[in-house]
């Protein structure tokens, strides 16, 4: 349509047409193209003329004519003829600008193609060469037809009809017809969103002006806007169209096809196209609008100046008279974010909060909080019940010790837990961590590392390998140790825990969190334990503590026991946490199976082998460990046992070969069978044998080797010849059973598949594909090196390029990249142990225990992958049980039933796992029973005697006193948790409006901002952060989408951060706009259109706990004082400098900042008083229990000389009253020495009191400094 078609069409002159084009025409005009078009101006408030918007406009912020006019310059008769619809356009445009209203045009009703003569519009060969040069070949082509030329795997024709299939695969391409243009565009928005496509590549006609455009394409998709027009399938004719590339899409691909097609990209994160564009319906010019240079757009220039007039959101630049914070607003922002906050603040973890990927869980933060609780404490046991994300606790502990710069940090767990807190630390709380092992510490040794232990990152190592460098551990000024699965240590009172009482004295003077489900199992005396393992001075001795609180038989006693526990343990129990977290089902399949003969031959044959008196493949020092693995794989497939045999008679071989060398072959059996059995490595961390030495073979030695070896080569050849496992058939069935299961719970279609075996693994790829499941495999190994693993990292870091989700460790980003095609493509998932360490598969809700370990902890550990936070559905749990087999199905049975491992809501309870403690010593059993027990009556005896004992170790009464002493009454937790809630919520919203507008103001002459999706994209970096910081896109988001995660920690933050503190702000007036604020504050309205000045300061305190204040003064210009929430608020409001550098009387001010400074060190001093007092009577309570220790000593004495003096009494028999006297006399002398010893030691009690009182004295020392940051005067308008 030309000007003269439409100046006809509306009845107007060709000049108003034009005028309109050029944002000079006048409102009478403007209403009746609109109406011509059919269109309306969005943006504005529903009216049915423009003159009535501009009206209610004004009226709802309660403006009257007169102030409007003042505000923006013009006079009160020309508001008046606005609102009457009357006027030019330039007036109008200055009234929407100062509201702010961000304004385009758009069709009334949804545009599309009439169905005519055809409605096949096929792509041509020359165009679809350059698409096919990107794409060589598409997954499926959902809208084809007979002539297509389009190269795709799968083709939906119109009888198909596509917008009722699911659209599945890695691309898929898309011409529609276009007589159904917005119903295509919807079926590829939604298959693309739900995930069931990766990319999808659409070809459509340019219509920006529809509804579809912008919310299902323009908001989430990369358009490639085609400059020539396109010819269709045989015509020599241009379309009567322009066309664009439309990539649904998390890659780059729209940047492949911009280099073979000729236009212009519009990327998602690019915001709102150029109000112009929606003008005039059905067209757009060759180049979408882009900022950098003017464009002819309909007759008219837009240059980036008009662009800033009209208030418009430009490709992501913020334009507009919105204003924004100032330098004095940037100043306080960065010193209230970086501030540091009291043990006593509930804003004390506030930055590792903001900065952390997890859910806001309110018991966790109180958990976290506890741990803070006193800067006079030594640690804290936080003994959550199971399930409830003890690591996320203790990760928020050392995450904010981390922020704080205090990161001498070290991390003791169980060996099978290393891997999973290195995941948690780097994708929970984007901290660096490393295992610390034999392999690479004796490394770093070499390497001329003096310590290392002494990191720069985070140590993580297991309690055995912490133990054998203690001396290390014990010169390291740690500032935290965190302990999980701390319930190890409750027996080291007992001499026998050699490894507890190690570590309490390497640690003894560490700050230390202790995380554990169960601090009390069977005995007081373990809490006695892990108390003292935190704190020797909590509790007197273990002899003061038994006579004390053994038996809890007086009211008094547990009370008192009661409160001395309460500040250093801290429990929440699920059921007082179940309106924040659900909780799903387990609910276990049972498959049983039978092996083959040839099967059973080889498992008796082998079994026999391993019990053998001798065994010259296995040396005494490993033979019980590596009898356990073989069992293990023996259990696991022929192919897996077939591979081991075969290292076994190698490992012979080699050593007759070079005779004494035992070492060296021993270790090249080892890592045979670890390349296999990957949890060989974290079993031989927990072993305890010792090393045996070499010796020369003697001949019957040799004879002996020969021989083993042939059998070996036997059983070897017996194992290899059997083609097909009885398991691996029984696992087609279950996995049948277990996915109708799963589509009765409306479950997703897919399954992991544990094997502890990775030959059984490879065995698994191959019966799964040769049944049905080619092409829905991902393999989850130590190594992933497979080819498909190796082309799934490749694509992942492809379609991830700019974002955090790439960490630069391979490992770490194939583990992802794993998961991620597990999630969004493959339909089962085989896996060996190293998938039940770090990742989480909460999408996933059936599991598959191909192999079933020993260890019901490693087993809750599986299950744990997908029965966990976040799992919507019930969890199916597969086991597989051989019938031919007494042992395992008495295996089988004592980890269903005794420790509920498989059905349920919470798996196996705290008290069941607790007993077992590591679980090592209780597969150590299992094992020696298999090896041991031949005949079924043999299993059945050993395996009933196993179960008594654990049930003997699990006391109801120990239970009863649990929760007596640990849990608090439910509605107590009810109310601190929804406070805790609340008060959480408060201060993180508020940090993140600071920190976005803070950075906003910082970064404006390096990024574009987007106030809509709290992203910016950075196009140039401060000279400050280059080389360690990218450019491209960030997000203000706990799950950013293609982007890096913006948060308080980051490098670019703590620039803005630094960068703003360093400012320089003389005394100045500001206005404060508070009509462009976007929100509203009771506080301040009342000060609107009055005056005054403010003070803001800051007071730094140093010591043991560190904090800082900002300092509040201010008053308005008639006396009144403004509190400091009122200053806070007018602190947020946008403003403007309208002037600088001025003279301030700040006398009032500074005394009024002296007055708050007083009043907080007052509240500081009644804190340490607090902690002081707390500290003390601790102090008392353990003199006093030592005491206690010497009293009991002297009592027996005097109830023993008692006892003697009665006897001699009674006695008639001279000879024996003399015999008497004399022992009484004895004792008498002991009594006395014990008196002595009494006051010698009462006197080293108090020399040890007066010394910790030094202690706690030098560490309540503190520093104070102040300054203030700026004056201002002020003026709040509206």
């Amino acid at each position: 349509m030309t000007q003269g078609d439409l100046a006809t069409k509306a009845d107007i002159a060709i000049d108003a047409v034009r005028g309109i084009e050029r944002n000079a025409g006048n409102l009478q005009s403007l209403q009746v193209v609109l109406r011509c078009l059919n269109l309306q101006i969005s943006g504005l408030p529903k009216a049915s003329s423009i003159g009535e918007q501009v009206k209610l406009l004004r009226t709802r912020r309660k403006h009257s004519l007169r102030y409007l006019a003042e505000q923006i310059g013009l006079s009160t008769p020309t508001l008046m003829n606005l609102e009457k619809g009357k006027g030019r356009m330039a007036s109008f445009y200055r009234v929407i600008t100062h509201y702010n209203a961000k304004i385009f045009v758009r069709d009334l009703k949804r545009t599309h193609f009439q169905k005519g003569e055809t409605d096949v519009w096929n792509t041509s060969q020359e165009f679809l060469d350059k698409i096919h040069s990107v794409v060589p070949e598409f997954c499926l082509d959902p809208a084809t037809n007979p002539t297509s030329l389009v190269n795709a795997k799968v083709h939906f024709y119109e009888s198909h009809d596509g917008l009722k299939q699911n659209w599945h695969g890695q691309y898929v391409y898309l011409n529609p017809p276009y007589s159904t243009l917005p119903e295509w565009v919807a079926k590829a928005y939604e298959e693309y969103q739900c995930g069931n496509a990766k990319t999808i590549i659409a070809l459509l006609p340019v219509r920006s002006n529809t509804d579809y455009f912008h919310s299902q394409i323009a908001s989430c998709a990369d358009v490639l806007f085609i400059k020539k027009r396109l010819k269709f399938g045989q015509s020599q004719q241009q379309a009567p169209f322009a066309s664009m590339l439309v990539c649904w899409t998390k890659s780059n691909i729209v940047d492949q096809f911009a280099r073979v097609i000729d236009g212009t990209i519009l990327r998602k994160q690019d915001g709102a196209i150029a109000p112009n564009a929606y003008m005039i319906p059905n067209y757009l010019p060759d180049e979408p609008f882009s900022i950098s240079k003017p464009k002819r757009v309909y007759g008219s220039f837009l240059t980036s100046e008009k662009i800033k007039k009209i208030g418009v959101d430009m490709t992501g630049f913020r334009y507009g008279k919105e204003k924004a914070i100032t330098d004095y607003h940037a100043k306080y922002f960065s010193h209230e974010l970086s501030r540091r906050h009291s043990a006593s603040d509930s804003e004390k973890i506030a930055t590792a909060l903001f900065d952390a990927q997890v859910d806001l869980n309110p018991h966790q933060v109180s958990a976290a909080l506890f741990a803070f609780k006193s800067p006079l404490s030594k640690g804290a046991i936080l003994a959550d019940e199971v399930g409830l994300g003890k690591t996320i606790e203790g990760g928020l502990v050392l995450s904010q010790k981390w922020a704080e710069g205090k990161r001498r940090i070290l991390i003791i767990c169980p060996a099978s837990l290393r891997k999973q807190w290195v995941q948690e630390l780097s994708d929970k709380f984007f901290l660096p961590s490393t295992i610390l092992e034999a392999k690479n510490y004796n490394k770093m040794i070499k390497e001329g590392v003096r310590r290392p232990f002494a990191r720069d990152d985070i140590g993580i190592c297991s309690f055995q390998f912490a133990a054998r460098h203690e001396e290390e551990l014990m010169v390291i000024p740690w500032d935290l140790v965190i302990i999980d699965e701390a319930h190890r240590l409750r027996n080291v009172y007992k001499v026998s825990n050699k490894t507890g009482r190690v570590l309490r004295a390497a640690l003894s003077n560490a700050p230390k969190i202790l995380l554990t489900a169960t601090p009390l199992q069977n005995s007081l005396m373990e809490l006695y334990g892990l108390v003292s393992f935190i704190d020797e001075y909590a509790f007197g001795d273990a002899k003061s503590f038994r006579s004390q609180y053994a038996r809890l038989t007086g009211e008094d006693s547990f009370n008192e026991l009661k409160a001395r526990l309460a500040p250093i343990c801290h429990r929440t129990l699920r059921r007082q946490v179940m309106e924040y977290i659900r909780y799903t089902n387990r609910i276990a399949i049972t498959e049983e199976f039978i092996p083959s003969e040839e099967e059973q031959t080889l498992y008796d044959l082998v079994s026999d082998y391993l019990r053998r008196d001798n065994l010259q493949a296995l040396p005494s020092s490993q033979r019980t460990l590596m009898t356990l693995i073989l069992r293990k794989l023996l259990a696991s497939s022929t192919f897996a046992i077939a591979g081991a045999l075969e290292a076994l008679a190698r490992k012979l071989r080699q050593q007759l070969k070079d005779n004494a060398d035992l070492e060296s072959t021993l270790a090249k059996l080892e890592n045979d069978i670890a390349e296999d059995f990957e949890a060989f490595e974290e079993l031989t961390d927990e072993w305890s044998d010792d090393d045996e030495q070499p010796e020369p073979l003697t001949q019957a030695e040799i004879d002996a080797i020969d021989a083993e070896i042939a059998d070996l080569e036997a059983f070897k050849d017996l194992a290899v010849s059997i083609s097909e496992n009885a398991k691996g058939q029984a696992l087609l069935s279950a996995l049948d059973t277990g996915f109708n299961k799963a589509k009765e719970l409306e479950a997703a279609d897919k399954a992991i598949i544990f094997t502890e075996s990775r030959r059984t693994q490879d065995y698994l790829v191959r019966i799964l594909e040769e049944n049905g499941y080619k092409d829905q495999i991902v393999l989850f190994n130590g190594s992933n090196t497979d080819p498909k693993s190796k082309e799934v990292y490749k694509q992942w870091v492809e379609n991830n390029k700019g974002s955090d989700k790439i960490s630069g460790s391979r490992t770490a980003d194939m583990r992802a990249a794993l998961v991620d095609e597990f999630r969004d493509n493959a339909r089962i998932m085989i896996a060996t142990e190293a998938a039940a360490e770090g990742i989480n598969l909460q999408f996933c809700s059936m599991l598959v225990n191909y192999d079933l370990p020993w260890n019901p902890q490693r087993v809750e550990q599986r299950i744990g992958r997908c029965h966990r936070y976040g799992q919507q559905h019930d969890v199916v749990v597969i086991n597989f049980l051989n019938k031919s087999n007494a042992a395992d199905q008495r295996v089988y049975q004592l980890l269903d039933e005794k420790f509920k491992l498989f059905s349920g809501v919470f798996g196996a309870s705290d008290e069941v796992l607790g007993a077992i403690e590591g679980g090592v010593d209780f597969e150590k059993r299992i094992a020696a029973i298999y090896q041991n027990c031949r005949t079924t009556d043999d299993i059945e005896t050993a395996f009933n005697e196993l179960r008594n004992e654990m049930e003997d170790s699990i006391s109801a009464t120990m239970d009863d006193t649990r929760k007596q002493l640990l849990e608090n009454f439910d509605a107590e937790v009810h109310d601190k948790l929804r406070v805790n809630l609340n008060e959480s919520k408060e201060y993180l919203n508020r940090y993140e409006a600071m920190l976005w507008q803070l950075t906003a103001h910082e970064l404006h002459p390096y990024a574009a901002f987007d106030d809509k999706t709290h992203s910016f994209t950075v196009h140039q970096l401060p000279e400050q952060v280059q080389g360690t910081t990218p450019t491209g896109r960030y997000e203000l988001s706990k799950t950013p989408e293609n982007a890096h995660r913006y948060r308080l920690g980051h490098p670019l933050a703590q620039w803005v951060l630094t960068s703003s503190q360093q400012r320089s702000t003389p005394p100045a007036e500001l206005v404060l706009d508070y009509g462009a604020w976007s929100q509203t504050a009771q506080q301040i309205e009342g000060l609107v259109g009055q005056s005054g000045t403010i003070a803001v300061g800051k007071l730094s305190i140093t010591g043991s706990d560190a904090q800082d204040h900002i300092l509040f003064a201010g008053t308005t210009d008639d006396g009144t004082d403004l509190t400091p929430d009122q200053i806070r608020r007018l602190l947020q409001v946008p403003a403007t400098v309208a002037d600088s550098d001025i003279h301030i009387d700040d006398t009032i001010l500074n005394t009024a900042l002296e007055t708050r400074k007083k009043t907080i060190l007052e509240e500081v001093e009644a804190h340490r008083a607090e902690w002081f007092d707390e500290e003390m009577e601790k102090l008392d309570h353990w003199a006093e229990d030592k005491r206690r220790a010497l009293k009991v000593e002297l009592k027996d004495l005097d109830d023993q000389i008692k006892d003697l003096k009665k006897r001699t009494r009674l006695s008639g028999n001279l000879q024996d009253k003399l015999g008497l006297q004399r022992q009484t006399k004895k004792l008498e002398s002991k009594r006395n020495e014990a008196w002595r010893a009494y006051d010698d030691q009462a006197r080293v009690i108090e020399n040890q009191k007066d010394n910790l009182l030094d202690e706690v004295e030098e560490r309540l020392q503190q520093d104070v400094s102040d300054t203030v940051l700026f004056t201002v005067r002020w003026r709040l308008m509206k």
